[in-house]
């Protein structure tokens, strides 16, 4: 039998454990997630994650690659919340992963409402999916993660807690540099490219006072470009937040229309796959905030 975890009351479906003597097989769906998963992980399970890098999830279709790897997959964490609409067919069918693991698990209370980067085709109402900007739910994450491993592979259990504790530690550390660093921005409002940041701005005091581009992939109109102008004046903003991900034309261009600078913040979507990543990317973001004119 099989435990996916949901919250507190697990759900039992059937399926086999990999045999003894043989590593997990875990595969994530976006960059936090993997190095939740390899940090907890450490050599006893082989981590992949489903999208490539510099692919995003909103814009994700499935390849026989990624279907290979769902295929043959032990273990799936997921982040829930509509980001991964597209693995509602092969979730439902009966070549699922042993045991699906949702990121946002019993973080119902600390959810924020909105579809946010999660796109059109997110479900109505659906929260905010970008928790993983706040090290405290990352954490919350993690434990989820921990549980599910322990679960799936008893025999590393002790290791995989000794990893998770590990990292909560590194993750707390994180949440002190970023509340230490960001107490001068309190109250501060930013303009970020895409609804990402609402779990940072709440954690760290900021305000997002807008956002560029609400629907991924699709460029505000003159109207809404418009609007971004008044919302700069209004806020007195100094600076505007691209992505490198993302195509930067609509905020060069109110840099150079409004006489802003130009700064980016990462979602962290997506990168280059490393245990270290996440928390790698949390500190350049503080930085870029940080940095920037006000």
């Amino acid at each position: 039998m099989v435990l996916v975890l949901t919250g507190v009351c697990p759900v039992i479906a059937a399926a086999a454990d990999p045999p003894a003597g043989t590593r997990l097989r875990i595969v994530t769906t976006i960059l936090p997630l993997y190095c939740f998963a390899r940090n907890v992980a450490g050599d006893d399970a082989v981590v992949e994650n489903l999208l490539p890098p510099g692919v995003e999830p909103h814009d994700f279709q499935f390849t026989p690659r990624e279907m290979r790897l769902l295929a043959g997959a032990d273990v799936l964490l997921m982040n829930g919340l509509g980001l991964e609409t597209w693995l509602d067919r092969v979730l439902a069918g009966s070549e699922k992963p042993h045991r699906v693991v949702v990121a946002t698990d019993g973080m119902t209370a600390e959810l924020i409402a909105g579809a946010g980067e999660a796109g059109p085709n997110a479900r109505a109402g659906s929260a905010n999916p970008h928790f993983w900007q706040d090290p405290t739910l990352a954490a919350r994450a993690v434990t989820n993660l921990l549980t599910a491993l322990q679960a799936a592979d008893p025999a590393h259990a002790a290791a995989f807690a000794r990893n998770a504790a590990r990292y909560g530690a590194e993750l707390a550390a994180l949440d002190v540099e970023l509340q230490t660093g960001l107490a001068p921005l309190k109250n501060q409002p930013i303009l970020t490219f895409h609804d990402a940041f609402p779990y940072f701005a709440r954690r760290y005091g900021l305000r997002v006072a807008g956002v560029v581009e609400p629907v991924p992939d699709l460029p505000p109109s003159p109207r809404q470009v418009a609007a971004l102008g008044a919302l700069i004046r209004r806020e007195h903003l100094r600076v505007v937040f691209a992505e490198r991900q993302s195509p930067a034309r609509v905020v060069e261009m109110l840099g150079r229309d409004y006489h802003v600078a130009v700064a980016y913040l990462d979602p962290l979507e997506t990168g280059a796959f490393a245990p270290e990543a996440y928390t790698r990317g949390m500190r350049e973001n503080l930085h870029a905030l940080t940095g920037a004119p006000r």
